[in-house]
């Protein structure tokens, strides 16, 4: 019926709005409300009088519903704006009751200590960056100052740019200062090309230079590329560097030196572990009075990557008769072979010769004799891109001692690839020598050498001559961009279709291929060989990639 009221349900509302809540409420329009309204016809008497009645009441109505209307809305704003009141108080409740108020200084000094650089951290930015931690942690609050300025070790990562942080000085004394005597990691750095000894060096250099030595007896762990004057500079305080255990030196520049010339900058560094000598050929020399051999019997690695003949290498390494990780930049030397250098505890040598340099790595191997060695590696980098280079390997027979090695890696770091297919006869031969063989790994760019090494690796009862039959472990770095990965999968299932506990002739028996790392997962184009390599990958062989 027209405009018939209808009761209000108070159930429909929250019980404290009861009394708020009008009795009826009016009803959508009607049917007979939109016909009237499409025609001028006057609506029935009985119709007029509801009309007229509601024209009567409505206004006082209307009003009735505003009034609520603005309370309401007064209400809405009041309570909106308490909530966001409670929960700004609420939030700073939170903040001020949260635990790391309460933390004890030595467990937030150690969660700082997770903010800055490990001390073995290989850094390339100054850590005199006010915009860095611990520089940052420092400036946060007063509890947070107070224990920064109070942990040492916070500030025992130290690493300068001679070019850009020349004006650093004092800052550089205040990290000093506040490192409180802690093992010191430092860091020197900047670019090469504008050293040119003392001319170029300005005097803000010299004094930040200063600063730095005079925490010499706190290093542990230096890592530095300086001119050569710099390290006669630091051989002042060479009676101060009993501390040091790690060692990375590289000679920026020796203009106007003279050949000849030597330091012996770190000859009083009874507890150095790490070496690991850098540069331009023919530099490393240089360090040979730093190290004598009742000085350096602590040494266990030893990188030597500045190219230099083997002979030199040599004299080098009589100072080091412990070293167990030694890596050297080889060139055959001219002078005749003398009695082998013995290295009693070396187990891991990698030997690295530029393209256009042939022979370096088998004239060191024919040099030296290791009892205890179980990793080889040889690697190739450029020296003329364009020129195809041939690695030597060496006689097994005046070398059987490297008979012993269970890992073997071949790499080739040249930009186009200067290890070619020629080399494939000598590399497989080579690795049919390696009877106890266990882990083989191989980053190659020429398609033609890296596939015919994966071939040699299929392994067949039949054959005599099969390659690294103990072979376990298989790392391929790169793979060639053409290769379609058929021959690695035959190579890796003639290695799991085997016994590994077989009984029958030695050298017909296989071990299991039991992990292949891989620099990507495998593209197959022959789904016979997909299917097999998802085989392989499903049966208990750990397949990984970089």
């Amino acid at each position: 019926m027209m405009f018939t009221l209808i009761p209000v349900d108070p159930s429909s509302f929250d019980p404290a709005f009861a009394s708020f809540l009008p009795q009826y409420r009016h009803p959508p329009r009607c049917s007979r409300v939109l016909e009237l309204l499409h025609t001028n016809k006057s609506p029935p008497a009985f119709e007029h009088d509801r009309l007229t009645a509601l024209i009567g009441s409505g206004e006082s109505h209307l009003a009735d519903i505003d009034k609520k209307i603005a309370a309401a809305r007064h209400l809405l704003h009041f309570l909106l704006t308490e909530r966001d009141q409670i929960a700004s108080n609420l939030s700073d409740a939170k903040i001020l009751a949260h635990p790391v108020r309460r933390l004890p200084d030595d467990i937030l000094g150690e969660i700082f200590s997770h903010c800055v650089p490990a001390l073995d951290a290989e850094m390339t930015s100054s850590s005199l960056d006010p915009r860095q931690a611990p520089w940052t942690l420092s400036q946060i609050c007063t509890s947070w100052r107070r224990v920064a300025l109070r942990t040492g070790r916070l500030w025992s990562t130290v690493a300068v740019n001679m070019e850009k942080d020349v004006s650093a000085a004092f800052q550089l004394s205040i990290q000093l200062s506040r490192a409180q005597g802690h093992d010191l990691s430092v860091h020197i750095f900047g670019s090469s090309i504008r050293w040119d000894g003392w001319i170029a060096v300005s005097v803000e250099q010299k004094l930040l230079f200063q600063t730095l030595c005079s925490s010499a007896p706190n290093w542990s762990r230096l890592t530095c590329s300086l001119p050569y004057q710099f390290y006669e500079f630091l051989s002042t305080f060479k009676g101060f560097l009993g501390r040091l255990e790690y060692l990375h030196t590289r000679i920026a520049c020796m203009r106007g030196i003279d050949a000849a010339a030597t330091l012996d900058t770190f000859s009083m560094t009874p507890l150095l572990r790490n070496l690991i000598i850098t540069g331009t050929p023919y530099t490393g020399h240089t360090y040979a009075p730093s190290f004598a051999p009742s000085r350096t019997v602590n040494v266990l690695r030893l990188d030597i990557l500045s190219l230099d003949s083997t002979d030199r290498h040599l004299n080098m390494l009589r100072s080091f008769p412990h070293a167990r990780d030694i890596k050297l930049f080889c060139k055959k030397s001219q002078i005749a072979l003398g009695q082998p250098l013995i290295l009693p505890c070396l187990s891991h040598l990698s030997l690295t010769e530029q393209s256009g340099y042939r022979g370096g790595i088998a004239d060191m191997l024919s040099r030296v004799v290791s009892p205890c060695i179980t990793h080889i590696s040889f690697a190739t980098v450029d020296a003329f891109p364009s020129r195809p280079h041939i690695l030597d390997f060496p006689d097994i027979r005046t070398s059987d001692w490297i008979k012993k090695i269970m890992v073997f890696e071949l790499g080739d770091f040249s930009t186009a690839g200067c290890l070619r297919g020629n080399n494939a006869n000598a590399t497989i031969a080579f690795l049919r020598e390696l009877p106890h063989l266990r882990q083989l790994a191989i980053q190659l760019v020429d398609l033609s050498l890296f596939k015919r090494i994966i071939v040699s690796l299929v392994f067949s009862s039949a054959r005599d001559d099969n390659v690294a039959s103990r072979l376990v472990v298989l790392v391929i770095r790169t793979l060639p961009a053409l290769f379609d990965g058929g021959s690695l999968v035959t190579a890796v299932a003639s290695r799991r279709d085997v016994n590994a506990e077989s009984t029958s002739e030695e050298r017909r028996s296989c071990s299991c291929l039991r992990r292949v790392h891989l620099e990507r997962p495998l593209s197959i184009s022959d789904p016979t060989l997909a299917s097999q390599w998802e085989a392989l990958c499903n049966s208990w062989l750990k397949v990984t990639y970089e």
